[in-house]
């Protein structure tokens, strides 16, 4: 009897056990949920483009130019002036290498030259390029400033016009008031009568009709051939701006300076347009707002400067100022606009209409 007492309770035991063991599977920790795949990172943002740099401080631009006129005569020192100014003020970053004049290209083909890359830009007038350019006349016979020509819109048409020979106008002179045009001649002028049959040395273009319109012959001549005109007596006379003569020599054989002046010469500097897109922004800043101040510096330094002594050399050699009358005067004033407008609007008859409008005041 104790010992069946002593087997149930070893039963009983081991039945307990086996309950406490499948109760004690359930409490354990069922396996984690597989956990979702973490979100892929966001790829990087692209890196911005670099920015153009500004140029190095010390990074130097040549700009190679050329003149209608040749070194060590009156036109020559507004080279001088401009390789100084674009030089100083860019630091020296800008250096202008003067190449020559007449001697490498001749007067009329110098933006030609500029306009087809040989040479980066060139001083000259707009009378030289008309024949390539011909709106390039309207600096002659505007009565206007740069700065006018800029308020006007007329600087910005013109420099449209230039851009289709890849060419940009930097600057013009504004001397109308100082240094016009005017006829020297080896005998007396009192009328506008003396002026027939006279020989006279002109530039070609709109020139040639101003001699005639006076009864005048004219003759073409680049103006490096004028003083061996004179000594042969192959002209009686020439034409030239009023700071122009005394160092050529001219008054040895031309003595009479006919006044009023008329029109006036529009030196101008231009540069090559894909040369000048080549530069960094400052410097093409620097060379496309120069226009107001050069002009500026071109008058005080060279125009004003030269006309009264080359007056005082004009009187020195036994020569006077002839003075027309206000009649003759206005007379011969009438006869360069009329002779002037109608050679531009011979050449470009589609642009005229404006060309009036924008360069006149």
């Amino acid at each position: 009897m104790k010992g069946k007492k002593v087997l149930a309770i070893i039963s009983a035991l081991c039945l307990l056990l086996m309950l406490f063991t499948a109760c004690g599977g359930n409490n354990q920790a069922e396996a984690p949920a597989e956990e979702p795949p973490a979100a892929e990172a966001p790829a990087p943002a692209p890196e911005p483009e670099p920015a153009d740099e500004p140029a190095v401080d010390d990074e130097v631009y040549t700009i190679r130019m050329i003149a209608s006129w040749n070194p060590g005569t009156t036109n020559w020192p507004r080279m001088e002036i401009l390789k100084t100014y674009f030089e100083e003020k860019s630091g020296g970053r800008l250096i202008m290498d003067l190449v020559g004049g007449t001697d490498v290209f001749p007067a009329d083909e110098t933006a030609e030259a500029v306009s087809q890359g040989v040479v980066d830009g060139c001083y000259t007038a707009g009378s030289q390029m008309s024949t390539y350019v011909p709106e390039a006349d309207v600096l002659s016979v505007s009565d206007m400033t740069n700065q006018e020509m800029i308020d006007s819109g007329g600087w910005d048409f013109l420099n449209e016009i230039l851009a289709q020979h890849d060419l940009y106008m930097v600057s013009c002179n504004q001397d109308f008031d100082v240094a016009p045009f005017c006829f020297t001649m080896c005998e007396e002028i009192t009328t506008l009568d003396d002026f027939k049959g006279k020989k006279v040395r002109t530039s070609a273009g709109f020139w040639n009709e101003i001699a005639d319109q006076l009864g005048a012959t004219a003759v073409p001549l680049p103006l490096g051939e004028t003083f061996t005109a004179l000594e042969q007596g192959l002209v009686e006379g020439y034409t030239a701006p009023t700071f122009m003569g005394g160092n050529e020599g001219f008054f040895e054989y031309a003595k009479y300076t006919v006044r009023p002046g008329f029109l006036r010469p529009a030196g101008c500097m231009l540069v090559n347009t894909n040369f000048l897109a080549t530069l960094p922004a400052d410097l093409q800043e620097l060379l496309t707002t120069a226009g107001v101040e050069l002009a500026m510096a071109w008058r005080d330094e060279c125009d004003s400067q030269l006309t009264g002594p080359n007056v005082d050399k004009l009187i020195e050699a036994g020569g006077k100022v002839c003075e027309l009358s206000a009649e003759d005067g206005q007379k011969l004033q009438e006869i360069a606009q009329t002779a002037y407008w109608g050679a531009i609007e011979d050449k470009a008859p589609a642009n005229t209409p404006k060309l009036k409008e924008l360069f006149m005041k």
